[in-house]
């Protein structure tokens, strides 16, 4: 179950959500010009996303998408998973935010992302990758807290499969990775570039570079 909260509203909607990738999507389709308040998505469960089940598009390398949104208001999507919510990406990417402003990610967990076991992507799909493509307006003020990414692979937990991309930002103003943990990410576990004010505090344990 996913919480929606209005942030700063005695409002609350309580929808029985299928994992992070409906509840952002219910956001952004309910305000395709970005947000008029702050908004609040929480695991209220344990549980674990998988990337390509049957409420997400199969096509998409991707557990979430978030693109061209949230650029023109101050109003903070914040996506909670209160220590309770997983994402497994089979391989593939986890959270892609492109040209979109204002996003906080704290709590979550991430699993089997960008191993290349059985898949090939041509992309980087890194557990987080936020990137400023269109370079027309200023993208800002991203906040990522409190995550775990895991990089051994569950489904061939004795192979050498591992996460090659932890997090990949390029191009955006004011980004924090704070109490983030990494283990057995094998290529590149942070990438920031073109960003400016920056505040990393990150934990690694058997990093291996290739």
């Amino acid at each position: 179950e996913m919480l929606r909260s209005l942030v700063g509203s005695e409002m609350c909607i309580r929808d029985r959500y299928l994992g992070i990738y409906n509840a952002t999507k219910s956001v952004m389709e309910d305000y395709p010009d970005g947000l008029t308040q702050d908004v609040t998505i929480t695991c209220t469960q344990t549980n674990i996303d998988y990337k390509g089940n049957r409420y997400q598009d199969e096509d998409s390398m991707w557990s979430v998408e978030m693109k061209g949104w949230n650029q023109d208001t101050a109003h903070i999507l914040t996506i909670d998973g209160a220590g309770k919510c997983t994402l497994d990406g089979r391989g593939f990417g986890g959270i892609h935010i492109e040209d979109c402003s204002n996003i906080i990610i704290r709590d979550i967990t991430f699993l089997n992302f960008n191993t290349y076991e059985g898949v090939y992507a041509p992309e980087e799909p890194a557990c987080i990758y936020a990137t400023n493509i269109s370079k027309r307006k200023p993208c800002r003020n991203l906040y990522f807290e409190n995550l775990t990414v895991k990089g051994q692979s569950t489904k061939s937990p004795n192979s050498n499969y591992r996460t090659r991309y932890g997090i990949t930002v390029k191009g955006y103003e004011n980004v924090c990775l704070h109490n983030i943990r990494m283990s057995q990410v094998v290529v590149q576990p942070i990438s920031i570039t073109d960003a400016n004010t920056v505040y990393i505090s990150v934990s690694y344990t058997h990093l291996r570079a290739h």
